[in-house]
């Protein structure tokens, strides 16, 4: 093994210094609106966080004894919380990262060790994922500093436990990609080992189902049941456990015991760079060669077939764009794991409403719970649709003049590219509000409602991104991000996410009228039909219009 006494990563570290420092020159060449647009959302996202945890400091305070013993269990179990969401989204960049990177294909044939290699993509795995982690801790911080009156050091200690913490929390995502990649199953092996989880979860579900409907009625005032997961973040061996300690103990100047604190998480943080190290040199190598494409012909042929036979009832052109755009889709990784990734958060936590007993708060709450939910979907399919669907036109790259020469009209093409995503959005975000409602035990108007609004949210969705994408086609660029990141890409963004508040707001603040008795039923069922009504002219611009600029748009260009 060649060894170059830390050369090779000394020379990765220099070349990853000089790309920070051109960040100034990438910065000026962003669209304004969009760096106004990041800025603008920021600033209010901060603000508000910052608010909400100060508001909860209050309310707990509030309560009285258990209060003081809730609100320092609540910086392990917030943490804790954060943790595991670092190490999923760790795991999720280290893919990419290790072995989708340009750059792994020149570094691998380098006379420089494998293992300095891989420590440097873990230091840029954790640099990535982190930012949302500190995204949250700053302002929680903050505001518990304002409500106990504490100084700015509060949050500089917070921020020097962060670094440590965020390390290990990036080594271990980073070793759960690398024997992921390594063992998993493949063919249908795969598919056996997940159904055979999806079967596991199931009876899960349906034991802790009928288990809490037989103690529903149960005057439970335990702890761990008003606040779920408070005894599993109070473990002494989770570095969640070993940083919250640890600045609340420099909160209580009590600095030697946050010192052996401190000093604990960076031990383990440095131990794990050596376990990434360790585990890189030992499959790497092995989960490189594996991860190239070796799928069998006949595997192949045999999805095609399903493929086919399912989407029997399309033309034969419209077939072969969808079939085409679902493999493409299915073959990155990158794409599925981060749908899966966030809509299968959502599915766990509306799965487990009646877990934490929210389906027996009131009315008024259990409604705000419910609208909070149908915000939360729409966000993410605004999101995923922006990701996916926006730049899939500009990705046809220099074979997109196939597509305009060919006998199929672009107007079908755009019309099999939107139906495609549309089809898929509704059905996960429909399924999300069906089990979101039915947890929560709400009426059937409000369930109608949701399943509704989830539905013209993906038409609007959809529309808007394939629209203006084929509006705002960028041929030469052949990254997605830098697709997006474009005049374009932001504006879709921001129309989609200006759809979302048009369209989620009205209804809310009607049904919170209905539920405080403001206004009657009569006049309820009233305004929700004009407002349904109006959903359904507002979905019908916002489907109409893109797709009609994105089709003159493409039928105007030369092939």
């Amino acid at each position: 093994m060649t060894n170059d006494n830390g050369q090779g990563l000394l020379a990765l570290m220099r070349k990853s210094a000089r790309a920070s420092a051109n960040l100034k020159r990438v910065l000026n060449e962003q669209s304004p609106l969009k760096v106004f647009v990041i800025l603008a959302v920021a600033v209010l996202l901060v603000g508000g966080l910052g608010r909400l945890f100060y508001d909860g400091f209050v309310f707990i305070s509030s309560i009285g004894g258990i209060g003081l013993i809730i609100i320092q269990d609540l910086f392990a179990l917030f943490f804790l919380g954060l943790g595991l969401m670092l190490v999923f989204s760790s795991a999720v960049t280290a893919y990419p990262a290790i072995f989708r990177a340009e750059e792994m294909n020149f570094l691998v044939v380098k006379p420089m060790p494998i293992g300095h290699v891989l420590i440097h993509k873990y230091w840029e795995v954790a640099a990535i994922s982190s930012w949302a982690f500190f995204f949250m801790v700053i302002p929680f911080i903050a505001a518990y500093a304002v409500f106990q009156h504490l100084s700015i050091l509060f949050v500089v200690w917070t921020i020097l436990f962060a670094i440590p913490f965020v390390m290990i929390c990036a080594a271990a995502g980073t070793v759960i990609a690398m024997l992921v990649v390594r063992w998993m199953p493949r063919g249908k092996w795969l598919w056996i080992v997940l159904g055979a989880a999806l079967l596991v979860m199931g009876a899960k579900y349906v034991v802790e189902t009928i288990h809490e409907s037989r103690h529903a009625d149960d005057a439970q005032l335990m702890l761990s049941h008003l606040i779920p997961g408070l005894k599993v973040s109070a473990y002494p061996l989770w570095p969640s456990w070993w940083m919250a300690e640890g600045i609340l103990a420099f909160a209580r100047d009590n600095a030697p015991r946050g010192v052996k604190l401190f000093l604990l998480l960076a031990s383990t943080a440095a131990f794990c760079s050596l376990v990434v190290e360790g585990v890189g040199r030992l499959t790497f190598y092995e989960s490189w060669h594996r991860r190239l494409p070796v799928s069998s012909r006949r595997s192949a042929a045999t999805s095609i077939v399903g493929l086919e036979r399912f989407l029997g009832f399309l033309d034969h052109d419209t077939r072969a764009v969808i079939i085409k755009d679902i493999r493409v889709f299915l073959r990155d990784p990158m794409q599925w794991a981060q749908a899966l990734f966030f809509f299968g958060l959502l599915g766990i936590y509306f799965s487990n409403l009646r877990t934490m007993r929210y389906n027996l708060y009131g009315d008024i709450w259990r409604n705000i719970i419910a609208w909070l939910n149908i915000i939360s979907v729409s966000a993410i399919t605004c999101s995923l649709s922006a990701r996916f669907m926006y730049p899939q036109m500009s990705l046809e790259g220099h074979s997109f003049w196939i597509l305009g020469l060919s006998p199929m009209s672009m107007r079908r093409v755009l019309r099999a590219k939107f139906g495609l995503c549309f089809a898929s959005l509704a059905f996960v975000s429909g399924t999300l509000a069906v089990i979101s409602t039915n947890m929560l035990e709400i009426g059937i108007e409000m369930r109608l409602t949701a399943v509704l609004i989830s539905i013209a949210v993906a038409a609007a969705m959809s529309a808007l991104s394939a629209g203006l994408g084929a509006l705002f086609l960028d041929l030469r660029n052949r990254n997605p991000v830098a697709i997006i990141s474009g005049f374009g890409g932001t504006l879709n963004l921001v129309l989609g996410l200006a759809f979302i508040f048009a369209a989620i707001l009205p209804f809310s603040a009607l049904s919170h009228a209905y539920m405080r008795d403001r206004i009657s039923a009569d006049a309820y069922r009233l305004w929700l039909g004009v407002l349904i009504f109006y959903l359904f002219a507002l979905t019908t611009i916002a489907v109409f219009v893109p797709l009609h600029l994105g089709r003159k748009s493409l039928e105007r260009r030369e092939y």
